[in-house]
Parts: C-alpha cells; sequence; structure tokens
C-alpha cells in the first residue's frame, strides 16, 4: 500500500484537523507557536502555579503509549493528564512530531492499528503535546553523547535537552534507559514513575 492509497483511506474531516493541529505547531499568534502559548497558559492559569511543577523530558515512546495500548500506558496517560492539569511541565525537541509519526505509521504498517487510524492518533498526541524545544542547538551535544555511548543521535537529542533544561528524561525505552543511566542518572524509565 502507498501513501495515496493510505491517505485515500483518511477522512476528509481528519486529515483538516490533522493539518490544523500541524499548523498550529508551526504558526504562531503573537510570534509564538501555540503548542508554547499552551504550556505558558497552563502553568499561569492553573490554581497550583504557586507550587513549584516537575519538569520532564518527555520522549515519543512514552507520548506512543498515549493511544496504543501497550505495557505502562496507564502510567503515561496519567503523566498527560497531569501535565493537562498543570502539575507537571513537559518538553520535547522539535523532532517529537516526525518520531510519533513514524511510530504510528509503523503501527499502522504492522496492522497493530486499523489503515487511517495513523493519522487520527497523531492528531491526538499533537493535541496535548509537550512544549517543543529547537533540536538544532543541541546537535553537537546529542552528537558527542551519541558518539561516546554508540546510541542514536535522535534519541541522544531529548538527553541533551534534559541535560541542558536541568530536569528528568522520561523515556519508555528501558534498554536506553538502564545502558545511560550510570553517566546520565537524570533518565528515569516510565516504568519506575509512581
Amino acid at each position: 500500500m502507498n501513501i495515496t492509497e493510505i491517505a485515500a483511506g483518511i477522512p476528509e474531516e481528519v486529515k483538516a484537523q490533522l493539518q490544523q493541529t500541524l499548523d498550529d505547531l508551526v504558526k504562531g499568534i503573537r510570534g509564538k507557536p501555540q503548542i508554547f502559548r499552551r504550556a505558558e497558559h497552563r502553568r499561569r492559569s492553573h490554581p497550583r502555579n504557586s507550587r513549584s511543577s516537575v519538569k520532564y523530558v518527555l520522549d515519543g515512546s512514552v507520548a506512543l503509549k498515549w493511544v496504543l495500548p501497550e505495557a505502562d500506558s496507564g502510567k503515561a496517560i496519567r503523566l498527560r493528564d497531569e501535565y493537562s492539569n498543570g502539575l507537571h511541565e513537559l518538553l520535547a525537541p522539535d523532532i517529537f512530531p516526525s518520531e510519533i509519526a513514524n511510530g504510528l505509521a509503523s503501527a499502522e504498517r504492522r496492522k497493530r492499528i486499523r489503515t487511517g487510524e495513523s493519522a487520527i492518533f497523531l492528531n491526538d498526541v499533537l493535541s496535548a503535546a509537550p512544549a517543543l524545544h529547537p533540536s538544532a542547538p543541541l546537535l553537537i551535544r546529542a552528537m558527542e553523547i551519541a558518539v561516546s555511548t554508540k546510541q542514536a543521535v535522535y534519541d541522544c537529542i531529548y538527553l541533551a535537552l534534559a541535560e541542558a533544561e536541568g530536569c528528568e528524561l522520561v523515556t519508555a525505552d528501558d534498554q536506553f534507559a538502564r545502558g545511560l543511566r550510570t553517566s546520565y542518572p537524570f533518565i528515569v524509565s516510565l516504568v519506575a514513575l509512581p
């Protein structure tokens, strides 16, 4: 099945909604993309804003669990809901939408989800997406980490963002977490969250 056949199976209203969500990620009112404004609004408007919230970098493996039923999906959904309620600040590099789209396309190819559901689920994830940060300034550090740890650069971009922001990286990739936790103790496996 090619992309044209897949796109033909997606209802027009779903395509339009997804396009609007994607446009909101890159366009801004008053110069800030909506995704950044949404996170700022949550922090300012939430009744708990006097308490310091916990800041996490969230990798795509956790966000995919919001829409794909897997082990620990409940923990991932709770983290998303707490973010929506202003209890946490979630961050991700700007490669996050592409990583989510890739994971969902893979799930559809493997028949884990029905044809056309990947676009619906992409919209669902991006509607609650973390505040996105540019990855270009993180690339040199991510490459240093990748070379020294023999990990993929795109995974290390998340790690470099957590390092730069002075916060924890939450991942559902247990192998990644176990392999790097000694050198980077701020990596937290989703399994370890309460």
